[in-house]
């Protein structure tokens, strides 16, 4: 029995969602926490995967979960999964933004303008 079209799509979000993630939280390098922390002096990280989502890291656990719902082919389980990590994960934005605003200010809010928060070119 071979794997399913959905099945290779849901392997290949997985994967792709785990190597965003993985290359954001490289990316940030020592600015990377799992708690709220501004460090001193922390600069504004907006080149690399932070050049077409604010969040990419979030991106990146989103699709891998998105991933995984679709693997389970049941759709009671896909939304049991999906709503509310995506819930938490809205939150979570929610508070770091608020949190990043307050530290960088307009440099931040010229920031948002100008790049999503999770999806490139929409959202």
């Amino acid at each position: 029995m071979g794997v399913s079209s959905v099945g290779r799509l849901s392997i290949l979000l997985i994967i792709f969602g785990n190597a965003i993630r993985y290359l954001a939280i490289k990316q940030l390098g020592n600015y990377f926490t799992v708690k709220l922390h501004i460090q001193n002096n922390q600069e504004l990280i907006i080149n690399g995967l932070f050049s077409y989502v604010r969040h990419p890291s979030y991106t990146g656990v989103i699709m891998s979960f998105i991933g995984l719902a679709f693997l389970l082919n049941n759709n009671y389980g896909t939304f049991a999964i999906i709503l509310p990590v995506i819930s938490v994960f809205l939150y979570r934005i929610y508070v770091e933004e608020k949190v990043l605003k307050a530290y960088f200010g307009s440099q931040y809010e010229k920031y948002q303008e100008r790049v999503p928060m999770l999806i490139p070119r929409l959202w």
